[in-house]
């Protein structure tokens, strides 16, 4: 809750739009998106694509729908170090794309990858499947906040096979340790990478064109992806620092 002038306001944030498929709590992520819409005065959501599925669905007004970015502190730019390996961090489970992880990494034998994360039930299997490969280490479990530094820090590219997404905070905690993303094209995450300079986006579900652009980063020199990295860092500050959060909020008070 906030003030506005002499009238209070409630602004409330909401983070998923449209729940993830499979994922638990559908019902309790949907009663709670329609109680902030009944009760807020100003809703925020973090993209501009869903804005008129929210006004739609939760019967609002445009007028009250606002979009600021999910942030984080961003620190100084840090010059990257090539590593070989592609990490794939967060939550392991259908909608990340468990699935598609498996047959990327059957079609890149030669790349190295890197999987962190708390894994869900419903993927025990693909999981047990991952761990037979000689080029995949996983890490299974809570990722304290001292070690993601770590994780990132040994990454070369970061990718997200993703079989549906909203926006995605791993894109954001890449660009922040200065790491280009490789993406399905799901969501609004479109949004949050520049295709060619940021990182890349991929045809959803195209495991075949994933894999092939894998091998060609693979291959580029230290100024090609040095100038990916930069990119990277400075798009993600621009668009997703707290700095920038913190001006869009103020500039929403202000209306």
């Amino acid at each position: 809750m906030m003030l506005s002038g002499k009238k209070t306001q409630v602004y409330q944030m909401i983070h998923d739009v449209i729940p993830h498929g499979g994922d638990k709590g559908v019902r309790q992520v949907i009663l709670m998106n329609k109680t902030v819409c009944r009760m807020a005065d100003k809703i925020i959501i973090c993209n501009q694509k869903y804005k008129d599925s929210l006004c739609q669905k939760y019967r609002v007004s445009l007028r009250k729908v606002k979009c600021i970015e999910l942030w984080e502190r961003f620190p100084d730019y840090r010059q990257p170090v090539r590593t070989g390996h592609m990490l794939f961090f967060g939550r392991l489970n259908p909608y990340k794309g468990a699935d598609k992880l498996l047959e990327i990494v059957k079609q890149c034998k030669n790349i190295e990858f890197d999987v962190v994360g708390k894994v869900d039930p419903q993927v025990t299997d693909i999981i047990t499947e991952l761990k037979g490969f000689s080029n995949v280490r996983i890490s299974e479990g809570y990722i304290s906040d001292s070690e993601i530094e770590e994780v990132f820090e040994k990454a070369e590219w970061v990718i997200l096979p993703y079989n549906s997404a909203t926006q995605s905070g791993v894109v954001v905690e890449a660009y922040k340790n200065s790491k280009p993303v490789i993406s399905f094209d799901v969501g609004a995450i479109s949004e949050q990478i520049q295709d060619g300079k940021t990182g890349y986006l991929i045809g959803k579900g195209n495991t075949e064109a994933f894999s092939s652009k894998l091998k060609q980063v693979a291959d580029y020199n230290d100024i090609q992806y040095a100038s990916f990295c930069r990119e990277a860092y400075l798009y993600g500050y621009n668009q997703f620092s707290a700095k920038k959060a913190a001006e869009k909020m103020i500039k929403i008070l202000m209306e």
